[in-house]
């Protein structure tokens, strides 16, 4: 729906138009995103709307360990996308009936963002990749064990 506001955001000097991508496919895209258009299709929107001299960038939330390959994210995305905001997914937001989802599809992922130890680990890990991929990144954003959001600019 996005593509059909291009005419519009040219006559925009400083607009910025950012789209949610995180990889969900599949088990995960039917649980998580059952209604929602697909990666593909996000990632379709902001080339055209990079093609036609639009500013983009990408919200790439929620990371969830084991379901989110946030480096081919990245390298999917990175040739028409001027930065990216990331986001781990807040659990204690997420809701009861996603929380159920998650224990009960994942329960490797669900123990990752449980386990204090375990989630700090996996968000050492999410700066390592951001910061070697090299991409402009305004905030990482984490919930556990507390909120946090980091400029990760190395761009």
């Amino acid at each position: 729906m996005v593509l059909r506001d291009i005419a519009l955001f040219k006559k925009f000097e400083n607009l910025r138009v950012g789209l949610t991508i995180n990889g969900f496919s599949g088990k995960s895209k039917e649980l998580f995103e059952p209604n929602s258009p697909g990666n593909e299709a996000r990632l379709h929107a902001l080339k055209i709307l990079n093609e036609n001299g639009i500013k983009t960038y990408g919200f790439i939330s929620p990371v969830i360990p084991g379901l989110i390959d946030l480096e081919n994210l990245i390298e999917n995305s990175r040739n028409f996308v001027d930065y990216y905001i990331v986001e781990l997914l807040n659990l204690n937001a997420a809701g009861y009936e996603f929380k159920k989802l998650l224990m009960g599809n994942y329960p490797e992922s669900y123990e990752i963002m449980t386990n204090k130890e375990r989630y700090e680990k996996f968000i050492k890990e999410v700066k390592e990749i951001l910061i070697k991929k090299g991409v402009k990144v305004l905030q990482l954003v984490t919930h556990f064990p507390k909120f946090e959001c980091v400029n990760l600019n190395q761009n």
